[in-house]
């Protein structure tokens, strides 16, 4: 069977990319009980833009620092270095892809899908997760790079899925499963795990859209509730048919996250603001469209067309 014999070339380690070496290196480096903030700030540095996006990021409203931070070793004094080298991790793997340009896979609304999933996974961790807010941000924002590497490894074969998707409607990941035997998060959790990364980022890549099927901690459970519950956040921000999604995140805020409505809306027009502000990091273009209010605005017109009907 072809998606057999597919399935088996993609996950075969040969195939997969070497994680970047400087991944491997801050991976064992922050292994060390001993690690000093001045070696991995210098390990960092030798990534100009990376150095950039951080010292950025730390400045953005989502951090609400009182004063500039112009260094990278004054960042993660006041982030801590978990939390700077999970943001690390986060763009060294995203930014590991060198993928042509394809008309079926649309690398504006990836990068803007992820930004949003990774801002809202950090919102969201505070109320559930608070210690692993940073270990948030980074699986949010490599949560889909399945797709990624699908699009890299079999692009022919990704375009008939990408296509199939486009064409039915029907969710990604069943699309996948048919055509390839495996999917997006399988391929995901993969590469992540063949690279090293923490297991409780590589796992919940793994599961995130099919959270009942996760087997671990209570820590994990909790952990994985976030991302997934970011995904949706995501989806509202990013994709069609608002008003469907806009009932679906306000049912997990106040069931999983016992907010109250009106504290809901605050934190997603909290996250489409930090998202905006972030867009820079991606240089995505349209970056207006993660404004909330515009969002809850589609959604009226969505209402009120179906009620018209």
């Amino acid at each position: 069977m072809v998606s057999t014999e597919l399935r088996q070339r993609v996950l075969d380690v040969d195939s997969l990319p070497s994680p970047p070496a400087l991944v491997a290196e801050l991976l064992s480096l922050t292994s060390r009980e001993d690690v000093r903030i001045s070696e991995i700030a210098a390990l960092i540095e030798r990534d100009p833009a990376l150095s950039a996006k951080l010292l950025k990021l730390c400045n953005s409203a989502a951090f609400g620092m009182r004063q500039e931070i112009s260094s990278l070793d004054r960042a993660m004094v006041m982030m801590g270095i978990r939390q700077v080298k999970s943001f690390a991790l986060g763009f060294m793997v995203l930014n590991a892809h060198d993928i042509e340009e394809s008309e079926f896979f649309d690398f504006s609304h990836f990068w803007r899908r992820a930004s949003v999933t990774a801002v809202s996974a950090k919102a969201l961790a505070k109320y559930a997760t608070p210690n692993l807010t940073g270990e948030a941000f980074a699986c949010g924002l490599m949560l889909d790079i399945g797709m990624l590497l699908l699009q890299s490894l079999v692009p022919d074969v990704y375009r008939t899925v990408l296509e199939q998707h486009a064409s039915s409607g029907r969710r990604l990941q069943d699309i996948e499963k048919e055509v390839l035997s495996l999917d997006h998060m399988e391929m995901g959790r993969t590469l992540l795990k063949h690279w090293g990364l923490p297991a409780i980022i590589h796992e919940t890549v793994g599961v995130h859209h099919r959270p009942q099927t996760y087997e671990g901690d209570d820590v994990g459970q909790d952990f994985l509730e976030v991302v997934a519950s970011a995904s949706e956040i995501a989806t509202l921000f990013c994709e069609e048919s608002k008003s469907e999604s806009m009932e679906r995140v306000l049912q997990i805020c106040s069931g999983y996250f016992r907010m109250a409505e009106d504290q809901a809306h605050e934190m997603l027009t909290q996250i489409g603001a930090d998202a905006q502000d972030a867009a820079w990091l991606f240089e995505l273009k349209g970056a207006e469209l993660l404004d909330y209010e515009k969002v809850r605005a589609e959604v009226e017109r969505e209402l009120t067309a179906a009620t018209a009907e």
